[in-house]
């Protein structure tokens, strides 16, 4: 059926987005574009610890997210200690910081990039998607890329 198909089309993009392969079977630039838009917003994240692409990966997100918790707790307790574990083991400062600079230079090259790429005269939604694409190791682009 014509649901089943589109379902199957939008899980292999997914799939494809979130591995990094870059393999297509449907135009993304025909979609509903907060489809498309999501499917790169979403490439920030994917990847394994130990994947090529040039993402966040899950397991920064994971401590971004823990850290942020662990300061609205300290906004409640500010003399509590918190620590962050992962699994049974607390993590040093040393680790969270490392994230920390990690995501800022990333910010900082992306900023600087899609910057630089809308002074050569681009639109800023294929400036955003070239750099998405290009950063984070995508195949697919939207836009004119």
């Amino acid at each position: 059926s014509s649901a089943l198909m589109t379902i199957n089309q939008a899980f292999f993009q997914v799939v494809s987005m979130a591995t990094t392969a870059g393999f297509t079977t449907d135009s993304i630039a025909r979609w509903p574009l907060f489809l498309p838009v999501l499917l790169l917003c979403s490439a920030f994240i994917g990847g394994c610890a130990g994947s090529t692409g040039g993402r966040l990966k899950g397991i920064r997100v994971l401590l971004l997210f823990k850290q942020g918790n662990r300061e609205l707790k300290r906004l409640v307790h500010p003399n509590a200690v918190y620590s962050i574990k992962l699994g049974n083991r607390a993590l040093r400062e040393r680790i969270l910081e490392a994230v920390w600079g990690f995501l800022s230079a990333y910010a900082l090259v992306f900023i600087v990039s899609m910057l630089a790429i809308i002074a050569t005269g681009v639109d800023d939604f294929s400036a955003f998607a070239s750099v998405v694409a290009t950063l984070n190791n995508l195949g697919p682009g939207l836009g004119v890329v």
